[in-house]
């Protein structure tokens, strides 16, 4: 089938221009190659085509009368076998020729489009089309090639993009010299490529075809090693103890395995967290914990706990929805160019002189502890939360019976947490559900004790990890950011467009923020918005694309009409567990500064990374931070003090009127229109303190709004409302502007 046209063969085809200069205007990015023959030029590939256009082309080719060339190409490529009287059928011509067309079209470039043109042009369904192109794939002779690597004799993986004969290659060569690297295996196996006409792939597709083959093939490849060795790590790093701290950071998430009580709330929690370990040391350097599933604030603020201690080299994580978030590629993109990264299986190949500029998530294989150390730190974790006898245990159990009581003594904590009106019996088993407050405590405490306690290495030997981390540091000048600079590139960052000098940020689906700033009056342009995702009260950064730094940005909320009743209360209530969870954050940081000062008598001082504008944009915020907070305290202060004056006065008012009813004085509407305004607005302060109005008081008081000068006074008083009407105080010789009244008496 024909794969490559020349700009005349493209002019008026569905989706192109109608001329030979309009079909070379949009070329110029598609894969492309030299003509062959008379006139010269160029020709495309039909996989750079628009969809219309291939699907056309793709269809007419499908429409042509059987006799290709490339038929006996494409049988045996398939190892396809038919008879004469087979290919002179021509629902079997039909079958192939669809089938070739369908093959010939990349993957997610317009598979459907093609087989709605191949449908209207046979004159059957899609789903006709498609059970031919599957009756052409039956007709292809299984063929199962193997290959020994070492001693084992494996089947070779499939690949449509690689022949056998080039994966049975590669694989031997990558099996014979594991320490050089799948790169170089590549390498191999390419430059034979040409000679042997062998269909090669991409090195990408190559690199998780190695991965497809079970870890325990290539670990009886290597008998007799164990630990990081056995996971085709490289050979240059014998034991993790070797590795420099704080170079390579393992993450997770960790869905706890407790019910968790806020009395605040009244609900009942399922606690997620994240976790951040130094693969040397087997030290937690980072920890956050989230009152719902974990998501990408929970990892980056995790993660910003972890780089305190220093920039690493590496960072190892599942690539999961949160981690793969656009929040942590913007933190991990801030600290591009300042560290060499890769995995564990790449690091032999950066030794190869192939640095790498970039800080990012390497993948980790789900269930390998010895390629995902923190696996084992987990359980380890579980063990240590199991021995404080918390209560709201709650993980399932394949044992019947063992599930039956674990489900039991969690009904029972139930009980104890909601106080149950029906007597709970054995009291003395019952620990009621933690509140979240105490589980927080307690989960900091764990780490905390963790990494204070010997640890058995699998590699052999015993260490402390807060201390062998606390000697690594003090051993080596590592990269350090300081608080601002680290807080701010830590904290979500989107672009909005600023419109009448605010700015809206959608933080979750229930969470609609506004933040508003006269910087941004007249603006039109894109600016960054960093926020704090826990606290909406906070105010934002507001900084150029590029990083330049703008101002705060202060909160500008409007209730929105559809917030669900009590959703205030639970944001509120969010924002303060996340401060107890940072204060805890910081309790355990602090900590580790005693041990860090005991690690040596001389201890190294590590180098301040600023990472500009990042740092400058920082610094500033962190200016403009401090004078807000200390306007906003003087706003508050000054809130106080004029409540309490009011409240002082209303209470004086309050007094001065009961006493006068007491007296038992006769009202008398007075004479004068604006004598008699100023006597209904002391009995409507009167009224809404709570006072009885005597029956003239109370006749005056309901008729005398449908008056004439009642509208007209008050019209008056609306103008001029501190020069039409003079309040007084108790003090002789000075008006002040309140809501206190002389009742006026005749």
């Amino acid at each position: 089938m024909k794969e490559w046209y020349s700009a005349k063969e493209l002019v008026a085809l569905p989706g192109m221009p109608g001329t030979i200069q309009g079909v070379l205007k949009r070329v110029e990015l598609w894969e492309s190659r030299p003509r062959q023959g008379k006139g010269g030029g160029r020709e495309y590939h039909l996989s750079s085509l628009p969809e219309e256009t291939r699907a056309h082309l793709l269809a007419e080719e499908a429409s042509l009368p059987f006799a290709d060339p490339d038929l006996e190409v494409y049988l045996s490529s398939r190892r396809i076998s038919l008879s004469p009287a087979d290919l002179k059928d021509p629902v079997i011509q039909a079958k192939i020729a669809c089938a070739k067309a369908y093959e010939a079209c990349p993957a997610y470039k317009g598979r459907e489009v093609v087989l709605g043109e191949l449908a209207t042009r046979y004159g059957k369904s899609k789903q006709q089309i498609r059970r031919w192109i599957a009756d052409v794939t039956r007709l292809r002779v299984k063929s199962t090639p193997r290959i020994t690597l070492a001693d084992e004799r494996i089947e070779i993986p499939h690949s449509t993009t690689f022949s056998p004969e080039a994966l049975a290659y590669g694989l031997s060569v990558y099996a014979n010299n594991m320490r050089a690297g799948i790169k170089a295996a590549y390498g191999e196996m390419s430059s034979l490529a040409g000679q042997k006409q062998w269909v090669l792939g991409d090195y990408s597709s190559f690199t998780r075809i190695v991965k497809k083959v079970p870890d325990i093939i290539w670990t009886r490849i290597y008998r007799g090693k164990t630990g990081f060795e056995l996971a085709c790590a490289p050979k240059i790093v014998r034991e993790w103890t070797a590795v420099p701290v704080q170079s390579v950071l393992c993450g997770d998430q960790k869905i706890f395995d407790y019910e968790v009580y806020d009395p605040a709330l009244g609900q009942v929690i399922l606690p997620n967290g994240y976790f951040w370990m130094d693969c040397s040391s087997r030290m937690i350097t980072g920890v956050w914990l989230e009152m719902d599933h974990y998501n990408s604030y929970t990892v980056g603020n995790a993660l910003r706990e972890a780089l305190r201690y220093g920039i690493p080299d590496e960072i190892f994580t599942d690539w999961g929805k949160p981690e793969g978030a656009k929040h942590i590629s913007n933190i991990l993109s801030s600290l591009s160019g300042h560290t060499q990264t890769g995995d564990f299986q790449s690091m032999a190949e950066r030794f190869g002189d192939m640095p790498y500029e970039d800080v990012e998530h390497r993948r980790a294989r789900p269930g390998v502890p010895w390629q995902k150390p923190i696996e084992n730190i987990m359980n380890i974790l579980d063990t240590m939360m199991d021995a404080r006898f918390i209560g709201g245990f709650r993980k399932r159990n394949n044992d019947a019976w063992v599930n039956k009581q674990i489900q039991a003594s969690l009904k029972r904590d139930r009980k104890v947490s909601f106080q149950c009106r029906r007597p709970v019996t054995a009291s003395s088993e019952v620990r009621g559900l933690m509140k979240i407050e105490e589980f927080v405590h307690t989960v900091f405490s764990v780490v905390e004790d963790h990494n204070r306690k010997q640890k058995k290495l699998q590699e052999g030997g015993v260490i402390v990890p807060g201390e062998f981390f606390a000697r690594g540091l003090t051993a080596q000048h590592r990269p350090v950011l300081d608080d601002p600079t680290l807080n701010y590139i830590c904290m979500p960052r989107v672009e909005r467009i600023p419109r009448q000098s605010v700015v809206k940020v959608r933080v979750r689906h229930d969470d609609e923020r506004g933040y508003y700033s006269p910087a941004l009056a007249g603006l039109r342009e894109k600016i960054c918005v960093s926020f704090n995702p826990y606290d909406r009260d906070e105010p934002a950064v507001l900084t150029t694309p590029d990083g330049q730094f703008i101002d705060l940005g202060q909160p500008w909320h409007v209730q929105n009409p559809y917030d669900r009743a009590g959703i205030a209360v639970k944001r509120t209530r969010q924002a303060e567990l996340m401060r107890w969870v940072g204060e805890q954050a910081n309790r355990v940081k602090e900590a580790f500064g005693i041990i860090l000062e005991d690690a040596t008598p001389v201890r190294a001082t590590a180098q301040l990374a600023r990472i500009l504008p990042a740092s400058a944009a920082a610094h500033e915020a962190e200016k403009e931070r401090k004078i807000y907070e200390i306007r906003k305290d003087n706003t508050t202060l000054h809130d106080r003090e004029t409540a309490r004056e009011g409240n002082k006065l209303r209470e004086d008012l309050k007094q001065r009127l009961a006493a006068q009813a007491a007296a038992g004085e006769v009202f008398q509407i007075p004479s004068d229109d604006k004598a008699r305004y100023v006597a209904y607005l002391e009995l409507e302060e009167k009224a809404s303190s709570g006072i009885e109005l005597s029956p003239e008081e109370d006749a005056f008081f309901m008729n005398y709004p449908g008056t004439d000068g009642y509208r007209n006074q008050r019209r008056f008083h609306e103008r001029f409302p501190e020069l039409y009407i003079k309040r007084r105080t108790t003090e002789p010789d000075k008006e002040i502007t309140g809501q206190v009244l002389e009742i006026t008496r005749t």
